[in-house]
């Protein structure tokens, strides 16, 4: 029905299907317009009654069984809803709309596969359709496919180009492919096309910041922070924008004012935190990350920033003790226990550290960074292919310096058949640990198994090793620091 037809208009094809009906309530099509006409009006329980009686006087008709199923879609009846457009496809194998509002249920159940079936299908049918383009994007993001995502959505801007959405999606899917000039150059055609878009702002703010583009990255994150003054993810990185161009004050104030629009948040205290550290302002970024504790007990990262700050202070103890109350908050962290092992090993405490090594998946460096929420913020965290291999190296470390030679060797041997890997990833800790003597020693007392172990260690100790305490900055890459962050400590 046409969506612009007047109030007037419907209440006149109302009566008349009713004066209808009422001579002849067997009068399917009369049952189909009155539920059509329902609809419109938003009164989607009357029309599903009408519609089902005009599928009970006419049952194989196809565009019946169609709107009924959109009419419980608005009512949120998805169960009936695919009932009534799978019996759409039992009559109209190539019913197009039937096929798009299937795989728009299913995506929405998060079943990704069988919306995709059924998107294809559809898109096969209407291929210059540029709602299944859109909603085929969406479902490719949601599978991670970005790829398929971003052609979908450059089918559809090409179709109607000058429809903002596709753009917009493209800019955002841009960035998340790391893409930042397409990003910045989508953007701007948002922007031609008369959509002054927030988002879109800030996700070319994200772009330019990423390509060091500072002060076009700051002119596009203040102009998203007047369209949305009260966003925090905003605030959040303008303040970062302002940090990383050397105006700390800046960014100090703009996170003041996220902490006055969102009091129970912990970011902003944990992001002046970081930046009073990046100064050299130690008990003022302590003061920050305890408030940023004092709003969330269990936020993490201020855990791990006081960890790393007192390292960077070269006071062992005071960092183990921060991992230590981190790993009270989340206990199975495999990254916190990884750097007590390590801190442990500094402080030649071995048999404690020994203890701590049960196993277990570790990242083995988180840097500081500067917190964002938003959903396509770059990951800080290095991808290493650590593991309990990791843990079992440190074992052996420990034995060994526990006068346990033998033990250490055949904990060794058995890392080196399993990930040889892993003695390169813990490099440092071998250097710090082992003298050349030490080395010697091994090579002394290895059998025959044992030899290419050694041989490993002492090639790891003269390697480029990484430590798992490093600075603030920091490459990063695709997901949230804070949701990244969090997955890495709870690994």
């Amino acid at each position: 029905m046409n969506g612009k037809i007047s109030q007037e208009q419907l209440d006149k094809i109302i009566r008349v299907c009713e004066d209808v009906l009422a001579k002849n309530p067997k009068n399917a099509t009369a049952h189909h317009d009155l539920a059509v006409a329902l609809m419109e009006k938003r009164e989607y329980e009357n029309a599903i009654s009408h519609f089902k009686n005009s599928i009970e006087l006419a049952p194989r008709h196809a565009l019946s069984h169609y709107l009924l199923g959109i009419a419980y879609a608005e009512k949120g009846l998805l169960d009936e809803a695919v009932e009534s457009w799978k019996r759409v496809l039992e009559l109209d194998k190539r019913n197009a709309n039937a096929y798009y509002f299937l795989g728009k249920v299913y995506a929405l159940r998060g079943m990704i596969d069988a919306a995709l079936l059924n998107l294809r299908k559809a898109k096969s049918l209407q291929p210059d359709n540029a709602l299944v383009n859109n909603v085929l994007a969406e479902v490719y993001v949601l599978k991670g496919e970005l790829d398929n995502a971003k052609s979908e959505w450059e089918e559809a801007a090409q179709r109607q180009p000058k429809d903002p959405k596709p753009l917009l999606n493209l800019c955002a899917v841009s960035l998340d492919r790391g893409d930042f000039e397409e990003c910045v150059a989508y953007g701007n055609r948002v922007m031609e096309i008369g959509r002054e878009d927030g988002t879109v702002r800030f996700n070319m703010g994200l772009a330019l910041m990423r390509m060091d583009r500072m002060d076009e990255a700051l002119k596009n994150f203040e102009r998203a922070h007047q369209l949305a003054p009260a966003d925090l993810t905003t605030m959040l990185n303008l303040g970062e924008a302002y940090d990383r161009a050397g105006r700390a004050e800046d960014a100090a104030r703009i996170w003041r004012k996220a902490v006055a629009a969102e009091p129970s948040s912990p970011h902003p205290y944990y992001n002046m935190g970081l930046s009073s550290a990046k100064n050299n302002k130690g008990d003022e970024a302590m003061v920050q990350w305890n408030k940023a504790l004092e709003v969330d007990p269990r936020y993490l990262p201020a855990y791990l920033a006081r960890a790393n700050y007192w390292a960077s202070q070269h006071k062992p103890d005071a960092a183990y003790s921060e991992w230590e109350r981190l790993l009270k908050v989340e206990p199975t962290s495999d990254y916190a226990r990884m750097n007590m092992v390590w801190l442990l090993m500094k402080l030649e405490r071995y048999q404690e550290a020994k203890n701590l090594c049960v196993g277990g998946k570790v990242s083995p460096q988180v840097p500081d960074t500067v917190v964002s929420l938003d959903s396509r913020r770059d990951n800080p965290i290095e991808q290493g292919n650590a593991n309990d291999a990791d843990f079992e190296v440190l074992r052996g470390l420990a034995d060994f310096r526990l006068g346990h030679t033998t033990l250490a060797l055949h904990t060794w041997t058995k890392v080196y058949r399993e990930d040889p890997g892993a003695f390169h990833r813990q490099g440092a800790l071998l250097t710090f640990a082992l003298l050349d003597s030490d080395v010697d020693h091994l090579g002394a007392e290895a059998r025959s198994d044992s030899v290419q172990v050694v041989d490993t260690i002492r090639a790891a100790r003269t390697g480029q090793a990484r430590v798992p305490i490093v600075s603030q900055e920091a490459h990063r890459r695709k997901e949230g620091f804070f949701e990244g962050i969090l997955r890495k400590l709870r690994q």
